[in-house]
């Protein structure tokens, strides 16, 4: 399924907008501008604040210290010896401001932060999304995310929970997933990202990934496809090696644990769960493997009932492991 983004009525200023202001600064600058055109303008900066901030922020500078200086140098340069005027009054002044905000506008459209996208996923429910710029999301249950794209990176905060990158290349602007983990940097590329209670499980299945520990940026590594690593904030584990065309995952409804904590098996059963596994704390770093299908809570409850000697126990629509 295609999922809808949490609704987010906040959207950037179009480029009608920010040449409408630019040329009313300049002239509310120069004082040409009626009374009622003032008293227009004004009710419809204050429609949105984004626009009387711009304004704003356009205002001081035409009118820094900065500005005058930089038209003073102009008309030397230009030989304008028999003005004396400088400032608001020089006959330069709105060719040079025109000039100016055209640049600084296209500066602004540039680098001015976007609102971050929200994509989340319930408990037991996948998705399918495709980004504007050709990459596409598939998220696994009970997952959040969120995206911002913009001109110099397209970003990726993975609050919670598990997703699939088919990341578009686009040497301008790199594809970056931040975890609590871990930043990956995607190089051209698909690769899978778990973001667990205490580390993040990377598996790249084409092109390369680089990753970059939370608090240990200088144990930087890439990997590959066919490669896998489980990192915590203060490095990664040695990488693992498989085979990209053997690989099952979460979209073929199959969980694969390798020496996995119980605690985190659990945590991953429970996105497709109807019903939430509780374990007794003294289970929790017990190391689990094994192949495990999503959708069959009876029949992943009997693996590890049987293989581990633990009993099953249903209390308040809750099931409870012990030994």
């Amino acid at each position: 399924m295609a999922l809808k983004p949490v609704q987010n009525n906040s959207h950037p200023l179009s480029d009608s907008e920010y040449e409408t202001i630019n040329h009313w600064v300049i002239r509310d600058k120069r004082n040409t501008a009626s009374e009622t055109e003032k008293q227009r303008m004004d009710a419809w900066l204050k429609e949105d604040k984004r626009r009387w901030q711009d304004a704003a922020s356009l205002d001081d500078l035409l009118g820094s210290d900065a500005f005058s200086s930089a038209l003073r140098r102009y008309e030397d340069e230009v030989g304008l010896t028999g003005f004396k005027t400088t400032g608001i009054s020089s006959p330069w002044y709105a060719a040079i401001a025109c000039a100016l905000v055209l640049g600084l506008a296209s500066l602004l459209y540039l680098s001015a932060p976007t609102q971050p996208q929200a994509y989340q996923t319930q408990a037991g429910e996948v998705a399918h999304q495709a980004l504007n710029d050709g990459s596409v999301l598939d998220i696994s249950a009970d997952s959040h995310l969120l995206v911002n794209y913009n001109h110099q990176e397209r970003h990726i905060d993975l609050i919670k929970g598990e997703a699939q990158f088919n990341v578009s290349k686009d040497a301008s602007r790199p594809f970056v997933v931040q975890t609590r983990h871990a930043s990956l940097k995607a190089l051209g590329t698909v690769f899978n990202v778990d973001q667990r209670r205490r580390i993040t499980e990377l598996t790249v299945l084409e092109g390369r990934v680089e990753v970059i520990p939370a608090r240990a940026a200088d144990r930087r590594l890439i990997l590959t496809a066919g490669q896998s690593v489980r990192i915590q904030p203060q490095g990664a584990s040695a990488v693992d090696q498989f085979q990209p065309s053997d690989y099952r995952s979460w979209q073929q409804g199959i969980l694969q644990a390798h020496h996995m904590p119980l605690q985190e098996l659990i945590d991953e059963l429970n996105r497709y769960n109807q019903r939430p596994i509780r374990i007794a704390p003294e289970l929790r770093s017990i190391n689990i493997t094994g192949t495990f299908r999503l959708n069959d809570e009876p029949g992943n409850l009997n693996i590890l009932s049987s293989l581990y000697n633990l009993s099953a126990e249903d209390k308040d629509n809750t099931v409870i492991l012990r030994r």
